[in-house]
């Protein structure tokens, strides 16, 4: 399946994002949340090793572990 330019554009910023954050002398976490052209929104939460995963909710900081597992518990996906 072909991809788009906007797509191979995406998957190079993530590679040079991944190895800038492998060679650094700091760890981060990000959460990138946004809404495609179709209207669909999405979420990507990346770790300080540089691993993408697409995600349906996210939290970090000092209340990460309790607002994760509240999430856990009560989430529920909304049909459109």
């Amino acid at each position: 399946m072909p991809q788009h330019m906007q797509d191979t554009a995406r998957t190079q910023e993530n590679v040079q994002l991944a190895d800038a954050l492998r060679k650094a002398p700091y760890q981060i976490n990000l959460l990138l949340g946004g809404v495609d052209a179709d209207g669909s929104s999405k979420l990507y939460w990346m770790d300080y090793i540089g691993v993408l995963q697409e995600t349906k909710y996210g939290a970090q900081g000092h209340a990460a572990h309790f607002t994760l597992s509240t999430m856990d518990r009560y989430y529920k996906v909304r049909s459109r």
